[in-house]
């Protein structure tokens, strides 16, 4: 049996420690949890607002929670005023405003993002109010005017997705129409890199695509993308009981699995190895 070093033991124990995989007995960890949750879910100085400008999509994608809901609506001015009137109305004991544009895809409304981000860096401008803005975009869209408007906007986070080679893209990402959109995202990307702050780029994946996922971190290599564009796996998670997406749900496990392989496959400036250790979450999804 090999034998380890007291010394090995004891680092290794700090470790775990510093890391709170290990805590002392007299520590009620989950009502530290719970207390940590409380104070962010009732701190006033800060509002976050996940906004969807519009229902409609021009894509549908197979493992789409909202391809059964989706609807051609757009934004009431009357709901753009509500939102507007209660950022006002919070306005005055603010130090944080942030807004991530969602949808449906946010991109096919771009005249009431611009209307509501106008706003919002009044007030916030008003009243001495720090402003960080978001988006959630298939990227169909995503063409050098559109991003030079975001800037503008003071959009500096965006995600984009992209499944995998083109063939594998296509499949799961069609357009509504059917027609292919890998071409379009892809020319998109490159085009915008010297003007976007820079990309995360989720790759969906599941049992249909796990094993070409490192294609996707090779075309940003070999398109000299590294510092604007980042590639990370998204769990594909089943949650209506679709018997086809369930089909090709990975376990927590596996998915665990493929991102390791990842790393020791040399995708290590992307990701590293504690990126995959839990990590504690302090607040709430406000994509409900």
């Amino acid at each position: 049996m090999r034998k380890i070093s007291q010394s090995k033991t004891k680092n290794s124990l700090r470790t775990s420690k510093l890391a709170a995989f290990l805590i002392d007995d007299d520590v009620d960890e989950e009502s530290i949890i719970r207390h940590e949750q409380l104070c962010a879910r009732y701190d006033n100085t800060r509002m976050g607002l996940v906004i969807a400008p519009t229902s409609n999509c021009n894509f549908r994608c197979v493992y789409c929670y909202e391809r059964k809901v989706l609807r051609t609506s757009m934004m009431t001015e009357e709901t753009q005023d509500a939102i507007i009137d209660a950022v006002k109305a919070a306005a005055n004991h603010l130090e944080m405003l942030s807004v991530t544009w969602y949808g449906g895809e946010p991109l096919l409304a771009v005249d009431i993002i611009e209307r509501l981000s106008k706003k919002f860096l009044e007030i916030c401008e008003e009243n001495n109010i720090q402003y960080a803005a978001s988006i959630v975009t298939n990227g169909y869209l995503l063409n050098r005017d559109v991003v030079k408007k975001l800037n503008e906007l003071k959009v500096s986070r965006y995600q984009i997705t992209l499944d995998g080679k083109k063939e594998i893209h296509d499949a799961n990402r069609p357009l509504a129409n059917g027609g292919g959109t890998y071409d379009i995202i892809t020319r998109n990307i490159i085009d915008v890199k010297d003007d976007i702050p820079g990309i995360s780029l989720r790759i969906n994946t599941g049992r249909h695509n796990v094993q070409d996922v490192k294609d996707i971190f090779d075309w940003v290599r070999e398109n000299h993308l590294e510092d604007k564009v980042f590639p990370y796996l998204g769990k594909i998670t089943n949650t209506d009981d679709d018997d086809p997406i369930t089909s090709i749900c990975l376990t927590e496990d596996e998915f665990v699995r493929a991102r390791l392989n990842l790393i020791r496959n040399g995708t290590d400036k992307f990701e590293d190895v504690f990126s995959v250790y839990p990590n504690p979450v302090r607040t709430y999804c406000g994509g409900r």
